[in-house]
């Protein structure tokens, strides 16, 4: 049996998922894509006329990343794994350039995902913070509150009865 030249994917539809083997690449024809990092992280958005999952298919690597189709959908068209191998093969300059292109892909998008979860580390460290204001702040209200009443209410609290 033949397999497909194209494939089609409803909105949200997973193409492929992280830590999975790889034997083709896309390009896309008609939608757009959206490649999230382990840890869900959007990392880009392609849209017509640009290929994706070809670094796993380069490197030899299980996928590094969850590709899901775009709020449009999308149409690819396959390249089989073959194709992209006999390119390299007979262009080793072009492979050698097109694989560390692809280790450096991977690495920006390590580095890309670390940078993720520290913002949001911060961010919900900055926004405890936040809350742990307005707590101190009404409570600095209610005691000043408490402070003027009694001022008001006792004299001998108020100071310039004690000079």
């Amino acid at each position: 049996m033949d397999r497909p030249s194209s494939l089609s994917f409803k909105a949200g539809e997973i193409v492929y998922n992280i830590d999975t083997n790889s034997n083709e690449a896309y390009i896309i024809s008609e939608g757009e894509v959206n490649l999230f990092s382990r840890d869900g992280f959007l990392l880009a958005s392609l849209s017509n006329g640009e290929m994706f999952g070809e670094t796993s298919v380069i490197t030899g690597e299980k996928r590094s990343i969850t590709a899901k189709a775009g709020a449009n959908g999308l149409k690819v068209k396959i390249i089989p794994k073959s194709n992209l191998t006999n390119i390299l093969q007979k262009d080793p300059i072009l492979g050698a350039l097109w694989k560390k292109t692809q280790l450096r892909l991977l690495d920006s998008n390590k580095k890309n995902s670390e940078l993720f979860i520290e913002v949001e580390a911060i961010t919900e460290e900055l926004e405890q913070c936040i809350s742990e204001q307005k707590v101190l702040s009404k409570k600095s209200e209610k005691l000043s509150k408490r402070i003027l009443y009694n001022r008001k209410t006792n004299p001998l609290t108020d100071n310039s009865i004690l000079y």
